[in-house]
């Protein structure tokens, strides 16, 4: 032990010590010193004074810890009134965790628009975004293929693809324009790929009669001479465009299909200004004569359904990127998915409460398809009803093989009308959806029978389809590439001449 009490020389028997003189303090003793005084003081030796020491010691650490406590108590006191008999009163302390860290803040949906829909497009998109868009004019199957196309031609330029409404085709023109974003959860496509989508609503008041002038290539003229192909959504949104054809670079050989990277290449300025010199000056357009050169700030085709990236028809390969880059993540809106989920239960009997069982879809074209037989009579054109059955065998025997799984259910859908070509249906122990019983265009709109039929075939654990359908393609696709299903396809007699 050192310091100053160690150095006191006390004599044995005691004598009296000098009474001490410390110099003035500049900040007050310490508490170690004040004991060596207080032992000085009272003549204490040093074996004596240590059990003092240590007794003093004792004291001022409990003053200390009292000190502290009644300092925290005044902190955490109750205000006047306050009820203080808390059966934990007597607990120790608790302190209670730290507060959390203030949440981040929500970043806002970046805006690809100036705002809500304006009476002409044009004020309505912003300078600094560059868009794409085109239409429609073929069968509904068709059109998806054609959305694709746009969107997959919207990531080759880095556009905003502002996409039109599915316009009645083999759907009665009565039935009008319906928007996509009704049939498809847009919102999810544009999550998974990581880009924007906008609807034509989104950017023009559809009640808007202002009628906007635009320039678009035409890639119809340019692949088959025989002029532009307009859809019937141009004039419903009041759209007046001025067409210029594509250059001869963009066809496949001599095919009506073109190639995506060089229709591509006309979005940007360096082949677009080496091209326009050589082109036929744009067409007048059809209601102000207005003649345009393709826009550069929203850029426009007419057609898109006959393009591809190496050959045609190139929606029939399991390479497509158009499939596989777009249109596999392109699912049924929530809305759509859950009412045919109804009519589905409804067709196979099942009770509320229970699961959708797994079933087999058919999809057997038929109506149309008539006009493409041999002297246009099916006689020896469409398969037999018993066909359909062998291929539907094989699947049940596939799945259990595969999967496990025991599937009994069929669900037919066909264009067909004939009632007598129904009850053999209801024969082969298959079930059906009867839109003309469930009255589903009167409840839903023309356009909900053919809707709800095409979620029906993608929705099953197998699929037999039509060979040389657009829409068996996309249900086969759909079947295997969503629910890892098995799909086949069966044939049928088309007429060469």
């Amino acid at each position: 032990m050192t310091g100053p009490i160690q150095n006191l020389q006390l004599a044995e028997p005691l004598e009296p010590l000098l009474p001490l003189h410390d110099p003035p303090l500049e900040s007050p003793p310490d508490l170690l010193e004040m004991m060596r005084r207080r032992a000085a003081r009272l003549h204490l030796s040093l074996p004596r004074a240590r059990p003092v020491l240590l007794s003093l010691i004792a004291f001022a650490t409990l003053f200390s810890v009292l000190l502290l406590s009644s300092h925290e108590r005044a902190a955490t006191s109750h205000f006047p009134g306050e009820e203080t008999n808390s059966p934990y009163s007597e607990c120790p302390e608790v302190y209670p965790p730290p507060p959390p860290p203030p949440p981040k803040p929500v970043e806002e949906e970046p805006s690809y628009l100036v705002g809500s829909p304006t009476q002409g497009f044009r004020e309505n998109l912003r300078n600094d975004t560059r868009y794409i868009t085109s239409w429609y004019h073929a069968g509904w199957t068709n059109d998806v293929i054609t959305l694709g196309n746009l969107i997959y031609l919207a990531i080759l330029t880095d556009r905003v693809p502002i996409i039109p409404p599915f316009t009645p085709s083999h759907v009665n023109k009565t039935a009008g324009p319906i928007p996509v974003s009704e049939v498809f959860d847009l919102a999810r496509l544009a999550k998974t790929l990581g880009r924007p989508m906008l609807e034509w609503q989104d950017v023009k008041d559809t009640a808007s009669t202002q009628v906007d002038d635009l320039g678009c290539w035409s890639v119809w003229d340019g692949v088959t001479s025989h002029g532009p192909r307009e859809g019937d959504a141009l004039a419903a949104m009041h759209l007046d465009v001025s067409w210029t054809r594509v250059p001869d670079f963009v066809r496949v050989g001599t095919d009506d299909h073109a190639l995506f990277s060089p229709l591509a290449s006309l979005g940007f300025p360096a082949l677009r200004s080496q091209s326009l010199p050589s082109l036929p000056p744009p067409r007048p357009s059809r209601q102000h004569q207005a003649v345009l050169y393709p826009d550069e700030h929203l850029l426009c085709y007419d057609f898109l359904y006959f393009v591809t990236s190496f050959r045609v028809y190139e929606m029939e390969y399991d390479y497509s990127p158009v499939w596989r880059d777009v249109l596999r993540h392109l699912r049924w809106s929530t809305q759509l998915e859950a009412l045919a989920d109804e009519y589905i239960r409804r067709s196979l009997n099942v009770a509320e409460g229970s699961d959708t069982p797994p079933y087999i879809g058919i999809h057997f074209r038929r109506g149309d398809f008539l006009n493409y037989c041999p002297e246009h009579s099916e006689n020896g054109c469409f398969a037999p009803l018993t066909t359909f059955s062998e291929r539907v065998a094989e699947i049940q025997q596939k799945l259990f093989e595969q999967k496990g799984i025991r599937v009994s259910h069929v669900i037919m859908t066909s264009d067909e009308k004939d009632p007598s070509w129904w009850d053999e249906v209801t024969a082969m122990g298959w079930s059906r959806v009867d839109h003309v019983g469930e009255g589903t265009a009167e409840k839903y709109g023309l356009w909900y029978p053919v809707l709800i039929d095409a979620v029906i075939q993608s929705s099953g654990l197998g699929f037999v389809g039509t060979d040389k359908s657009t829409m068996t393609l996309i249900a086969q696709r759909r079947v295997e590439d969503w629910h890892g299903g098995i799909a086949s396809v069966v044939r049928w007699i088309l007429s060469t001449s």
